[in-house]
Parts: structure tokens; C-alpha cells; sequence
């Protein structure tokens, strides 16, 4: 512990900056690493920040990200944050051949407008050029990433979860290139799972206990009120499928089977539930990407524009109404812990 201390020191001296550390485990062995902000939270490329300003810290292993954060008269709205395995290097997850990933998450201060994001990229584990320090290299499947102003390249994105209390998608969006491009294109909607859009909205005829699935109250089967664990399953490889299972209370609970708009029940991401639903098959682009290694990230954030795709209508509860700036009033202390997280062969994280 004291090598460890004395390394974290000397790399904070370089850096200029002090990260926060953060613990996990991988393969079964705990690691100790580091949270990086994306940079475009800086006030230029190399400047240093202190966390605490937007409303980023960690304990042990466990992550906090504050939606509204105000120092000094300037308010800071929430963060896109990176796993770094060492001072200089984003942490990479082979999500391929029977492994799993599995976090704990506390969603109880967000609101119908937010969106908790935990999703994975195919981004340089050095980040745009030796310098993920600064937490470069941003890319998606939306090629919103930018570099002097500029469009950057779109690659890969797996969202496992994006969410608030009231809703919740996982989502693969597949590039027809491996790395990244600023050409090419990106499955920008993606292929994902929403409970309340094709298990409630679709089949609540016959499945009225699935509208109980996910929510802010005790009589919903996962209480958002409380923490719960998300375990996501990657099988075969090729990849073949990704499987859902949440826990909570001590209880493992499976991801509902529901029928998507045809007569064969789905209850997991496959090129039969993307069929079935109206999205691509692609499930063995998805899995080259993931055998490359992704790069872990945290994200916390609104829009003016709200979460309709996410919560409202028949993804979700929500009105739809919430704009960013009525949620920072309503909302100071909105927040989301992540913590807990594994990687490791399946079931063996949970």
C-alpha cells in the first residue's frame, strides 16, 4: 500500500493533477486504477482540473457523478469520465467468449431527463496520441467525439446501460469498420432492449406483471429507490448473444421474455431479438469490435431536448417536458454512484 501511495504521489506531480483512484476487479484480481474526465471538461487540451469542481469523486470502489455542481459562480452540468488502468492508460475490456460485467449502481437521485450512462468504446487505450492522461481519443457510434473543433472518428459503442429511475436501455451500436474512422458508418440507433417499450407497451394484455419490472417504488420487481446490480453476459465467439440479469435484495432476477411484435418471446440481445424489433443484425460485427478491447466510461448528463428515446411514451413513464435547465433547478443534487464493478468468466462476478 505504501509502494502504491508513493506512485500515485509521483504521478500526480507529473500529471499535475490528482485523479481519483478507483478499485475494481478483473478476472478475479483487484485492481487499482484511476478516473479521467473527458477532455473537453478542461479549460484547454493540458489544463488541469480539480474533480471536486464537477462534482466527480470516488471511495474505494465506488464512483459519484453530480449532474449540477457549482464552485466559485460557475456551474459545471455533469461529467464523461474514463477508467485509466495505470497514469497514462485507459483500462480495456475484452467483452468476447463467455465473460460477464457487472456493476452496482445507485439511481435513486436521478429523475425522469437524465441519462446515468455506463457503455464501452472502441477507443486507443493511449487515447488520441499518448496522451489519454488528458482524456483524449473520444469516439462513438454517433461521431460526436470532436478534436479542435473538428468531427474525430466514430467507432464502436456498447451501452449497457443507459438510464434513470424510471427507464433503462442496453444497446449495441455496431460500425460497418473495425478501429476508428471519420468515414464508414455507425448503427446510430442502435439494437436495444427497453422493458417498458417491448415487454410493457407491446404485451401488456397478457403480461401485465412485466409493467412491474423496473421503477422508482417497492412493487416494482427492481426498485430503483435502492441499489441493485446490473450483470451483463457476453457469449460465444463469434459473439452470439448478450444476456441481462439483474440482482437485488439478495435475489437474482432474469431480464423478461417478451413478444416483439411477432409470436417468439426474446429476452436477451441477438440477431433474432435486432430482427424482430426492426434493427440490424449485428451481432458478429458487435463481437470484433469488443475482441479488440473497448474502453470503460461513466457519463452523467440531460438535454435540452429530454429523454423521449429513453423514458417517455411506451419507453417509459416520463412526460418528456424535462429541459436541462428546469432539472438543474429541481434537481441540485442529482447524482449516481456506480460501484462494484467486475469482469471475470460467467457468473463469477456475482
Amino acid at each position: 500500500m505504501a509502494v502504491l501511495l508513493v506512485f500515485a504521489f509521483f504521478f500526480s506531480q507529473i500529471l499535475g493533477e490528482t485523479k481519483p483512484s478507483f478499485t475494481y476487479s478483473y478476472n478475479g484480481q483487484s485492481r487499482s486504477g484511476y478516473i479521467v474526465v473527458d477532455q473537453e471538461w478542461r479549460s484547454s487540451a493540458t489544463a488541469d482540473i480539480d474533480y471536486k469542481n464537477i462534482g466527480v469523486s470516488t471511495s474505494g470502489g465506488s464512483l459519484t457523478q453530480r449532474l449540477v455542481t457549482t464552485t466559485g459562480g460557475q456551474q459545471v452540468n455533469g461529467s464523461r469520465l474514463y477508467l485509466m488502468s495505470s497514469a497514462t492508460k485507459y483500462e480495456t475490456f475484452a467483452l468476447l467468449g463467455d465473460v460477464e460485467f457487472t456493476y452496482d449502481v445507485d439511481l435513486s437521485k436521478t429523475a425522469c431527463g437524465m441519462n446515468a450512462a455506463l457503455y464501452t468504446i472502441e477507443m486507443n487505450a493511449n487515447g488520441l496520441s499518448n496522451d489519454a492522461q488528458y482524456g483524449t481519443g473520444y469516439c462513438d457510434a454517433q461521431f460526436l467525439g470532436m478534436i479542435n473543433g473538428k468531427q474525430s472518428n466514430g467507432c464502436a459503442e456498447l451501452d449497457i446501460m443507459e438510464a434513470n429511475k424510471e427507464a433503462n436501455v442496453w444497446t449495441t451500436h455496431s460500425c460497418s469498420f473495425l478501429g476508428q474512422s471519420t468515414g464508414g458508418s455507425c448503427s446510430s440507433d442502435g439494437c436495444g432492449f427497453n422493458v417498458n417499450r417491448f415487454c410493457c407497451a407491446q404485451s401488456q394484455q397478457t403480461h401485465e406483471d412485466i409493467c412491474d419490472f423496473y421503477g422508482s417504488s417497492s412493487k416494482f420487481q427492481i426498485d430503483t429507490t435502492k441499489t441493485f446490480t446490473v450483470i451483463t453476459q457476453f457469449k460465444g465467439n463469434p459473439l452470439k448473444e448478450i444476456v441481462r440479469k439483474y440482482k437485488q435484495g439478495g435475489k437474482t432476477i432474469e431480464n423478461p421474455s417478451c413478444d416483439i411484435w411477432g409470436p417468439n418471446p426474446h429476452d436477451r440481445l441477438d440477431d433474432g431479438f435486432c430482427t424482430a424489433s426492426g434493427h440490424s443484425a449485428d451481432m458478429a460485427q458487435m463481437g470484433k469490435s469488443l475482441a479488440k478491447g473497448h474502453v470503460l466510461s461513466f457519463s452523467f448528463w440531460d438535454s435540452n431536448s429530454g429523454m423521449w428515446w429513453l423514458d417517455q411514451g411506451e419507453y417509459g413513464p416520463c412526460s418528456g417536458s424535462e429541459d436541462a435547465a428546469t432539472l438543474h433547478s429541481k434537481y441540485p443534487d442529482a447524482t449516481v454512484t456506480w460501484s462494484n464493478v467486475k469482469f471475470g468468466p460467467l457468473d463469477s462476478t456475482y
